[in-house]
């Protein structure tokens, strides 16, 4: 196992003699084997000071990295990096080395375990998006690996090329936001959408009952039965219900004329008092960015978008909460997952990029649609024709301003599916070598933007009969791509031919390598996840292997 050392702590110079004698000339080599090795597959460029960092390293350092080699065992470690890429082998080799007890890590003196502890943080961000990927899935040539790797990996037609990465977010660390004496009154605390008073008294009791803080946090909740009841409005409703909570739910209560209606705050976020978020305002917003979502979308619609809001929402709720203490955080978490997909055309970036379209050529081929999606909400927020009616932003601060925009739109990007792989790594990298301290007050928009990608991915871990309904309207989605793709002499992408897709075989390839390892790296820290979650996905899988062979 050879580590593939960042760029920028890489050399390939040859191996110098040093005054030890043949045994220090036998450290050098091993040095130079392992680490110019590492340089072709990390695309390194010479760099002196760490060679010199590399040349102080005991040679016990190296005999154990030869054994490894030699051995060719995998390592065991706290957090499991055994997704099978170059990247976790890399991680896995550094963690081995810096054991405690082990021969390598009593070798190594202060100085030298912080110059190895500070190599493996910069691997853990950089590398080319290939090394993330599970060899099984590299190495595979069917349909279904072809989509897997496009979509969530960014590789398309096989070629080994360097993507472009995301831009790195500067993440500040924001003070919670304290409530002011002299806070804004709103015209309302029991405020309820326009929409709520145009349902019949037996929906309105329905939904009352589905948008209780309760049932909003469970992960079995329905969101196609809500849109349903609500006359196709889930994320106007739903926005609503979680963002003005507990206010929202006390409003319904008390438009029943049920008891409680007055009682104390129940559960809820309160971004009422802590952002001066005037209710009102957020559903003329919500009832805007809904409409824009496209209804002619067999999936990428305004139930899509409910459900992400939901599903996020929920996983805050079963222990997320704990690993941040930002509100401000969580609230434009919160709206990202309500915009993240407005205006999406029903077809994928890669179809953006090869019929290089009008979106493809603004965005330069770079997260398309993403970038789309988040420019579009901040026009309606802070555009030249902004709507005073829809400012959600009105009663908070400049700085808070900015920092809810780098927040929504930092998290917004992050659900490109070709960063999956990448993504998760290096949220598994952050888990193993910060304490959870240290995790929640320096990463903890890391964790969020990380939640939230879950959400947009968490169809094939919801229960039966959501899971199928859900692949049925995705899949429907991208066979009227493929058939767009054919109408235009395209390449037809990955799963979008209608004749040659299996529907089972879909399901299994995105649970096996995309589903299943991110809720797992999610469940070491979410007991939750682990126990409520894991299950549906396993027993989802079994699903669809049952109807693979029944397809036989």
């Amino acid at each position: 196992i050879l580590v593939p050392l960042p760029r920028a702590f890489v050399f390939g110079s040859p191996a110098v003699v040093s005054p030890a004698g043949r045994s220090g000339r036998r450290t050098s080599l091993a040095r130079s084997r392992h680490l110019t090795a590492a340089s072709r597959s990390a695309g390194a460029v010479p760099d002196i000071h760490a060679k010199l960092f590399l040349d102080s390293l005991p040679a016990v350092l190296y005999s154990d990295m030869d054994a490894l080699s030699h051995r060719g065992s995998s390592v065991c470690v706290d957090v499991d990096f055994g997704n099978g890429s170059d990247w976790a082998e890399g991680v896995a080799v550094i963690d081995s080395i810096l054991s405690p007890g082990s021969s390598s890590a009593n070798a190594l003196d202060r100085k030298q375990r912080k110059g190895l502890e500070h190599v493996k943080t910069l691997l853990l961000s950089m590398g080319m998006e290939e090394s993330h990927i599970p060899k099984e899935l590299l190495s595979s040539t069917t349909e279904d690996s072809s989509y897997l790797l496009e979509e969530f990996g960014g590789i398309r037609k096989r070629k080994n090329r360097i993507k472009l990465k995301n831009v790195v977010v500067a993440h500040r660390f924001v003070q919670r936001v304290m409530r002011s004496s002299d806070s804004l009154r709103f015209e309302s605390d029991h405020y309820l959408p326009a929409e709520w008073w145009e349902l019949s008294q037996d929906a309105r009791e329905q939904l009352c009952d589905v948008l209780s803080w309760h049932h909003l946090s469970r992960w079995d909740f329905n969101v196609t039965e809500i849109a349903k009841i609500c006359n196709g409005a889930p994320l106007l409703f739903l926005g609503w219900a979680i963002l003005c909570s507990p206010a929202s739910q006390q409003a319904m209560v008390s438009s029943l004329g049920k008891a409680g209606g007055k009682a104390k705050a129940r559960d809820g976020y309160d971004f009422g008092k802590l952002f001066s978020l005037n209710p009102k305002k957020l559903c003329t917003f919500l009832r805007s960015i809904e409409s824009d979502y496209n209804s002619d979308n067999p999936y990428h619609d305004n139930t899509h978008a409910a459900d992400v809001v939901q599903t996020f929402h929920a996983l805050i709720q079963m222990g997320g909460r704990e690993h941040t203490s930002n509100d401000l955080e969580i609230f434009g978490v919160l709206l990202a997952a309500a915009v993240h997909d407005v205006g999406h055309p029903g077809y994928n970036n890669s179809f953006q990029i090869n019929a290089r379209t009008e979106l493809a050529m603004r965005y330069n081929d770079i997260s398309v649609l993403e970038n789309m999606h988040a420019s579009k909400a901040f026009q309606r927020l802070l555009g030249d024709d902004k709507d005073p009616m829809m400012d959600i932003l009105s009663g908070m601060k400049p700085e808070q301003v900015q920092m809810l925009r780098e927040i929504v739109t930092a998290a917004v990007l992050h659900t490109d599916m070709s960063k999956h792989f990448s993504g998760v790594d290096k949220m598994r990298g952050l888990l193993s070598s910060r304490s959870m301290s240290e995790f929640k007050n320096s990463h903890s928009l890391d964790f969020l933007a990380f939640l939230l990608h879950l959400a947009d991915i968490s169809n094939a871990a919801k229960p039966a009969p959501m899971f199928i309904e859900w692949a049925d309207l995705c899949l429907k989605e991208f066979f009227r791509q493929g058939d767009k793709e054919l109408e235009m002499d395209l390449p037809v992408s990955p799963l979008c031919d209608r004749n040659k897709t299996s529907r089972p075989k879909s399901q299994i390839g995105f649970i096996t390598f995309v589903v299943k390892p991110s809720f797992d790296v999610l469940g070491k820290i979410l007991p939750r996840v682990q126990a409520e979650v894991i299950p549906i996905i396993e027993s989802n899988l079994d699903f669809w292997a049952k109807e693979k062979e029944a397809a036989k």
